[in-house]
């Protein structure tokens, strides 16, 4: 009899992806979680440069906004100048500097779009919230105003295809060899209800499985069905019970590693990641010449580093 309780899940990929190129991250706060495992190991990726986005609907809206090299529009909420596009580390008191922080991380998104080798993008909902008022556009966040403010949608499977598909012409315009990968988040919404979250999952699900269909290098890394099928188990929840634990971070990123880094770039990584380590180390007496030492020592050793891998960033 099996004895282990497990369901491995095994993912497979095409090909590696190519680290001597920029890759951008975006989506739910799940494109955080392994878009940090990366930049620890000094990958050159930016992940949610325009702040953490759930819906399909609200990425593709930054993600256009960034190519269409627009200034974002700013609302006064009470003292508050937010934008409708991005999420409240853009709000401030001063509308001056609201439009600058949205400005520059819409530039940094364009920059990043038109440069990278990899886009991963993670949607996290198909629940979205849109304006109830002219010109009814899905917000990315509510910045805490009424109720009435909006009205509560179900993103289509039609929709999300329609949307992505002509972004993705778009994106290959500008950008004609960026490879796709989609992800669906595993973390449960389940302000919205289990029964509403099972249901918007089943529509992110559709609709990256439509789109993949559609594109040449646009495929998906199964996150979700390796969090719900193969960590079935309360320990790889964290204390909300909605989002996954360091170590089911830490597995699903192993797994993604596997995948899609090549074994060669896997051993650099690991020595990235050592050194970084190595960079964050606090000795207990930070005055003494062997502290000076190490320091100086780590300081050779990255310099090195990078000079005989220059496509990565400290």
């Amino acid at each position: 009899m099996d004895t282990s309780f497990r369901t491995p899940y095994r993912p497979h990929s095409s090909a590696p992806i190519d680290l001597h190129k920029p890759v951008l991250m975006i989506g739910s706060c799940f494109t955080d979680n392994v878009g940090g495992q990366l930049r620890r190991r000094m990958v050159n990726v930016s992940h949610n440069p325009a702040g953490t986005l759930f819906n399909p609907q609200s990425i593709c809206n930054v993600l256009n906004a960034a190519l269409d090299g627009i200034m974002p529009e700013y609302e006064d909420h009470g003292g508050l100048w937010n934008s409708w596009l991005l999420p409240g580390e853009f709000s401030s008191p001063d509308r001056d500097q609201a439009v600058r922080l949205g400005s520059g991380a819409l530039a940094r998104l364009a920059e990043y779009a038109r440069t990278a080798g990899t886009l991963i993008v993670t949607f996290g909902t198909a629940i979205v919230y849109a304006l109830a008022r002219p010109p009814f556009d899905v917000v990315s966040n509510c910045h805490k105003q009424p109720s009435a403010t909006f009205f509560r949608d179900l993103l289509t499977v039609e929709t999300i295809t329609a949307a992505w598909d002509a972004l993705i012409t778009r994106l290959r315009s500008v950008n004609p060899s960026l490879r796709i990968i989609f992800t669906v988040s595993p973390v449960l919404h389940l302000k919205e209800g289990f029964h509403a979250n099972a249901v918007s999952k089943s529509v992110l699900l559709l609709a990256v499985d439509r789109i993949a269909s559609l594109h040449a290098d646009c495929e998906y890394f199964p996150a979700y069905e390796i969090f719900s099928y193969d960590l079935r188990d309360y320990r790889f929840y964290a204390d909300d019970m909605q989002h996954p634990s360091p170590a089911a971070v830490a597995y699903i990123y192993a797994l993604f590693e596997q995948t899609y880094i090549a074994p060669d770039d896997r051993k650099t990584l690991d020595r990235a990641l050592n050194l970084r380590q190595r960079t964050e180390h606090r000795p207990l007496h930070p005055g003494t010449e062997a502290a000076r030492r190490f320091a100086d020592e780590t300081a050779a050793l990255l310099r090195d580093f990078l000079s005989r891998h220059p496509h990565l960033l400290p």
